[in-house]
C-alpha cells in the first residue's frame, strides 16, 4: 500500500524516517545512525572534514525512500528491509 506523498516528502527530510513511515524500520534506523554517527564522530575528533558526506548521505536516503514509494506493489514485497544495505 502506497503510503501519502506529502508525508512521504516531510519525514524523508530527515534521513531513515522517510523509510520508518513506509515500513522499512532496519533501513530506516541505518540511516539515522550512520548519519548521526558521522555527526558524532567529526565533533568527537575534530575532523569537520567528515561532514562533506553528511549531503551525500541524506541524498541517498531522500531518494531512496521516494524510489520505494514509487515502486510497484510486487516489486515493493520483494525489497528485504536489511541493515546498512548500502
Amino acid at each position: 500500500m502506497r503510503k501519502n506523498s506529502f508525508f512521504t516528502f516531510l519525514f524523508s527530510c530527515i534521513p531513515g524516517a522517510g523509510h520508518m513511515y513506509q515500513g522499512l524500520m532496519k533501513r530506516g534506523l541505518s540511516f539515522m545512525l550512520l548519519f548521526s554517527l558521522i555527526i558524532a564522530i567529526s565533533a568527537f575528533l575534530n575532523l569537520s572534514i567528515l561532514l562533506v558526506v553528511l549531503p551525500v548521505v541524506w541524498f541517498y536516503a531522500f531518494f531512496d525512500s521516494f524510489n520505494y514509494r514509487n515502486m510497484p506493489d510486487e516489486q515493493r514485497k520483494d525489497v528485504k528491509d536489511e541493515f546498512l544495505n548500502f
